[in-house]
């Protein structure tokens, strides 16, 4: 990391071989964007974006610097430009306290007056501290009491998945759902409504205290888990997915058949591993699985087909359309 600070800080070489032309680098280094911050101290001015660098004064000197983290240890890298200077930081733990070595360090570096970083960031510490246990004794000022949920336990269990996040499984255990991403397993407990608040998790703190909410679609099923993954934006949406049977041609294979709708025969087919049905007189329709026995007509808004029956009884087609529920019967 030292070594890649020193890049920054010379001319853009390194052992004598040019990495990045200096006109690159000192592009790089230059304010670009108004963060829209205030100065919370009168030794920091307020930060500008260089391009993946943040830009500010400190005490008189300039600084070039960024942080990172995740969950567990953080990062924060720093330059002085114009005194030659780089500090990095890192800690095995979420705090800040990577940066407030780094400003002990450059104040006895530039032998400035000495500034009580540590004391100044524990007061804030404690206040924050006392801020957090009267929010904690309020924690349940908006949460409306005496609700239910719309569904049973069970109906909220099954595999949420997003394309971009992955799958989320929800199980239940007694009065209490748990949820599973990405190997964090933990408990929720029924807020309100179809709202469930995460629990203490001693393992991984991830989703204590996250609010989750359960979505129905049309035909009243409950389709839709809510997270709030990202702050900035709008909850994320993950889909509940089918029962894994209904994914397997060996057990579609039960719905093959011709069905008697009215006057008219319905055929339910395969089309590779895909089931299809053909109403006469209208284009072929691709099943696409919605639920356990049930399927959506793709293409067809509001248009679904549930299978019942079997096994020793007659099969029937249940075709559910904005106008009606209709039986086909399955013809031996």
């Amino acid at each position: 990391m030292l070594t890649w600070v020193r890049l920054h800080l010379g001319d853009g070489t390194f052992s004598g071989k040019r990495i990045i032309a200096k006109s690159t680098l000192d592009e790089l280094h230059k304010p670009q964007i108004v963060m829209g911050v205030s100065a919370t101290r009168p030794e920091l001015s307020a930060p500008m974006y260089a391009m993946g660098w943040m830009v500010r004064e400190y005490r008189g000197h300039r600084i070039v610097e960024h942080g990172g983290a995740i969950d567990g240890f953080r990062s924060a890298v720093a330059f002085y430009p114009d005194d030659g200077i780089g500090i990095v930081a890192f800690t095995n733990s979420e705090t800040g306290l990577g940066t407030l070595m780094r400003r002990h360090a450059i104040d006895r570096i530039l032998g400035l007056e000495p500034i009580d970083w540590s004391g100044d960031a524990h007061k804030k510490w404690v206040i924050a501290k006392d801020a957090q246990a009267e929010a904690d004794a309020h924690k349940d000022k908006f949460r409306h009491e005496g609700t239910s949920t719309s569904h049973p336990l069970d109906a909220y269990s099954g595999t949420y998945n997003n394309p971009g996040y992955g799958n989320v499984r929800v199980e239940v255990d007694g009065d209490r759902l748990v949820l599973t991403y990405n190997d964090i397993t933990t408990s929720f407990e029924h807020w309100h409504y179809d709202v469930f608040n995460g629990l203490e998790n001693k393992d991984d703190p991830t989703f204590e205290d996250m609010r989750i909410q359960f979505r129905s679609n049309m035909k009243g099923d409950i389709a839709e888990l809510l997270m709030p993954f990202e702050l900035a934006l709008d909850p994320i949406s993950f889909q509940k997915q089918s029962d894994p049977r209904m994914y397997d041609p060996a057990y579609l294979k039960r719905f093959v058949g011709v069905y008697a709708l009215s006057a008219q025969e319905v055929t339910v087919a395969f089309q590779g591993d895909v089931l299809t049905v053909t109403v006469p007189g209208q284009p072929v329709f691709t099943l696409v699985p919605a639920g356990t026995d049930e399927f959506q007509l793709k293409g067809l808004t509001g248009f679904s087909v549930r299978f019942s029956g079997g096994a020793g009884g007659a099969m029937s087609a249940w075709f559910n359309q904005p106008n009606g529920v209709f039986e086909a019967k399955r013809k031996e």
